[in-house]
């Protein structure tokens, strides 16, 4: 008895397939993955030189052992095959994945295989999502499956007129396979894109963002092409993971390489030049000697990792007025700070705000010493020394921003004010002073006289 394939749906004209046998269409594999990035930003190709594209402020310090575990969820086959590839990145690395059981209190990251997207956190960016129940990577293990395989065993049954197939629904077969045990697997797409998604885990960007790299046509057309393979992406996100360049992206020094296993696929008729480029599944030399330089095995820091300071905590802000003494306001931030093993340069900035109205407001002021953006301000310069935590005020006053009196407007007096506070540090990408820790003052107070 022939068995019947994808039933058409009522209403829409039934063909049967002749007895030649056609060839079915390829299922195309899910376009792109999403680099998440925490709450903390063509024709010429020369191979080389390697390429380049990373957030070094995202990476990991040099030598570390980041903690992996798989979120509930999963077969032990696929399983496997992704610790297995995951560690072609520690040949060339000098970091060690080590991947723990489900129910390890703790890890750096947390594998989520599903049937969502193909998504990483950069970096050490994985640390900021806290929550041990929440994935920073996320699978798409039914992009692993070998439809191919799958398409020539019905190709083969077609042949032997045991099946008649009314109409190609490759939404319906792929439903058919994925309901099937003992999947067959494609391992080249497995590999590839665990290798993909580990390198954002090591601080890797996507190599198509490289500066003037590839001449995209920003059309609806290829938005649309993104956003129907990944159901979660908006068209921002298709601008950060596949137009964006420059400012988010380091080079390194290197030049744009079209081998890099960072790459997505590129078609024609996405560019304004015809370029073309197919999927790749492999590590390319390009890959290999960042990874190396980033994390070399030879040295104890990397020479391109940038300086980091964590704020580990900020936990209160004492603001005295010494107008008998010292003739104006100390402020006492109670903190912790902590440095990655390179020498930093901070600013602890204890800035003005004032009430009127119940709204609050900053202060303009001229004053190059005493202001921070052009608001009346003090601050403190501290250099931390390379891998050193750091506290203030904790066992004694040991740290004091002390803004004069003579910096005080009279007119400023018949107000309340509160100052916020915050650490801050040359960002080393964009060269711009940002804040990295953030704390207000509990209450207003009178500085009256």
């Amino acid at each position: 008895m022939k068995k019947i394939l994808f039933v058409l749906v009522a209403g829409l004209v039934v063909h049967q397939l002749s007895a030649q046998v056609n060839k079915l269409p390829a299922v195309p594999r899910k376009a792109g993955c999403a680099s998440m990035v925490s709450g903390i930003m063509l024709q010429g190709i020369d191979t080389t030189k390697s390429r380049g594209m990373a957030l070094n402020e995202l990476m990991w310090d040099n030598g570390k052992t980041i903690a992996v575990k798989f979120l509930p969820g999963g077969s032990q086959a696929v399983r496997s095959k992704v610790m297995q590839f995951a560690k072609e990145w520690e040949l060339y690395a000098n970091l060690k994945f080590n991947f723990l059981p489900d129910n390890a209190p703790a890890a750096n990251v947390r594998i989520k295989l599903g049937n969502r997207v193909h998504n990483s956190y950069i970096g050490i960016g994985v640390n900021e999502i806290t929550s041990q129940f929440e994935q920073t990577m996320n699978l798409d293990t039914t992009d692993f499956v070998d439809y191919q395989y799958y398409i020539k065993e019905l190709e083969a049954r077609l042949a032997r007129r045991d099946t008649v197939i009314k109409v190609w629904e490759p939404e319906r077969f792929i439903r058919n396979v994925l309901g099937r045990s003992n999947l067959v697997w494609n391992l080249k797409a497995m590999r590839g894109t665990t290798l993909h998604e580990f390198g954002h885990t090591l601080g890797l960007l996507h190599e198509q963002s490289f500066p003037g790299a590839i001449s995209w046509k920003r059309t609806d057309s290829v938005y649309n092409y993104y956003l129907d393979n990944n159901p979660n992406w908006t068209r921002e996100t298709v601008d950060f993971n596949v137009f964006e360049v420059g400012d988010y992206f380091y080079t390194n020094g290197t030049n744009y390489d079209a081998k890099s296993i960072m790459h997505y696929s590129v078609a024609a008729w996405q560019t304004t030049n015809g370029y073309s480029l197919p999927s790749n599944y492999e590590l390319s030399a390009g890959d290999k000697m960042l990874i190396a330089a980033m994390y070399p095995k030879s040295q104890k820091v990397s020479a391109l990792m940038l300086p980091r300071v964590d704020v580990k905590s900020i936990t209160k802000l004492e603001v005295i007025k010494n107008y008998n003494k010292k003739k104006g306001i100390s402020i006492f931030p109670t903190l912790d700070l902590a440095s990655n093993p390179k020498m930093a340069e901070v600013y602890l900035v204890a800035r003005l705000i004032f009430e009127d109205s119940s709204k609050t407001y900053y202060v303009n002021t001229t004053n190059q010493q005493f202001h921070w953006g052009g608001f009346l301000a003090a601050y403190q310069k501290k250099m931390l020394l390379p891998a050193t935590k750091v506290s203030y005020n904790k066992l004694k006053k040991d740290t004091e921003i002390f803004l004069p009196d003579t910096q005080i407007p009279e007119w400023l007096r018949k107000y309340k004010v509160k100052f916020e506070f915050f650490v801050a540090m040359v960002n080393p990408r964009t060269k711009e002073m940002e804040k990295i820790g953030y704390y207000m003052s509990p209450s207003f107070m009178s500085i009256a006289r």
